[in-house]
């Protein structure tokens, strides 16, 4: 099953083909609100639940897909945390179910790749990132690249 709750690992210390287990979180309708005020978003399938209930194929709002997606930003952070150096690619985004108010999500990250750099202490780690509702269901996934410092000695703490 992977590695539970197991935070800040360097990228010498992640094997090809590890998993990584988030801790899960609770979307609330709070998080939706913040959300769709900053982002600007007015689609009725976000903000009107009488629309929604009525127009929208699930009967309900739905979570915004950039949400979900900033979600499992979140999650990746409580495991790669301060070995990132940058986001170098975020690709294939996939939206594969709904995500709703009240649902519970995990994500499993799973190390894809690693390589080197020009430099001794940093490298390029890819990943793939899948989100989970409470039932187990594939609700995002995304690939990316990171770059990564190599060993636990490179981060230099005040």
């Amino acid at each position: 099953m992977g590695n539970r709750y197991d935070r800040f690992k360097a990228l010498n210390e992640m094997a090809l083909g590890e998993e990584f287990h988030s801790p899960g979180r609770t979307v609330t309708e709070a998080d939706c609100v913040l959300f769709t005020g900053l982002a600007g978003l007015k689609a009725p399938l976000f903000v009107d639940a009488e629309y929604s209930r009525v127009h929208g194929k699930y009967g309900r709002r739905v979570v915004p897909g950039l949400l979900t997606a900033s979600f499992t930003a979140g999650m990746m952070e409580d495991i790669l945390g301060p070995f990132t150096l940058a986001a170098l690619e975020l690709s294939t985004l996939k939206f594969t179910h709904p995500l709703f108010h009240g649902d519970t999500i995990h994500c499993v990250i799973t190390v894809t790749g690693k390589t080197d750099t020009s430099k001794p202490d940093v490298g390029v780690l890819t990943i793939r990132a899948q989100q989970f509702n409470q039932d187990d269901q594939q609700v995002f996934e995304l690939t990316g690249k990171f770059l990564m410092l190599k060993d636990r000695a490179s981060l230099k703490l005040p």
